[in-house]
C-alpha cells in the first residue's frame, strides 16, 4: 500500500521480520511482546529454582517504572543509576539465558533460545524507549487487545431462571 517504505520515524513492533526491512524507519521492539515471551519461559521452568527470563521480565518492567516515575514527575531523564542498575540486571539475565537453552531440544526450547539470543542481540531496539521518550515501550494497542483477549478468557456464568 506503500504506507512504510517512506516512513522514516521509530515503529514500534513486535518482531515479524519483514518490518526490519523497512530500513530507513528505527525500531522500539514491544517489550509487552518480549514481557508475554518472557513469563512462557518462566512458567516452564522447574519450580524453585532460578530463571533467567523472570530476572529479564523483572529488569524490563523496572525499567519501564523509572521511566514512567520520571516522566511524571516531569525530569528530562530516569535516575541513570536506578537505570544502570535495571540495565545490569537484565544483561546479567539474558546472557545465561542464552547458553541455558543452547540444548534447543524440541519445538518449546527453540522459542526460548530465539528469544534469548534476540534480547541481547537487539537490546537497543526494545531498551529505547529509556532514552528517547517520544517512543512508548510497547504500541498502545497491545493494551487494548490484552484487554480483549483477557475478557474472552473469563468465563461466564449461565443465567439461570426464567426467561
Amino acid at each position: 500500500m506503500g504506507i512504510l517504505p517512506p516512513f522514516t520515524g521509530i515503529a514500534v513492533h513486535d518482531v515479524w521480520a519483514p518490518y526490519d526491512t523497512y530500513a530507513p524507519a528505527g525500531h522500539q521492539l514491544c517489550c509487552a511482546h518480549a514481557l508475554r515471551e518472557l513469563q512462557a519461559v518462566t512458567d516452564s521452568a522447574p519450580a524453585g529454582r532460578w530463571c533467567w527470563a523472570a530476572q529479564a521480565a523483572d529488569a524490563l518492567t523496572g525499567m519501564q517504572a523509572l521511566v514512567s516515575e520520571a516522566f511524571g514527575q516531569g525530569r528530562d531523564a530516569a535516575d541513570p543509576a536506578a537505570l544502570t542498575v535495571q540495565m545490569h540486571r537484565y544483561r546479567s539475565a539474558v546472557l545465561p539465558g542464552a547458553r541455558q537453552t543452547a540444548a534447543r531440544s524440541g519445538t518449546l526450547m527453540r522459542k526460548h533460545r530465539a528469544l534469548a539470543r534476540r534480547l541481547p542481540g537487539r537490546q537497543d531496539d526494545y531498551l529505547r524507549f529509556t532514552t528517547d521518550w517520544r517512543i512508548p515501550a510497547d504500541n498502545g494497542s497491545e493494551r487494548d487487545i490484552c484487554m480483549t483477549r483477557l475478557k474472552q478468557k473469563i468465563p461466564v456464568t449461565p443465567r439461570h431462571g426464567p426467561r
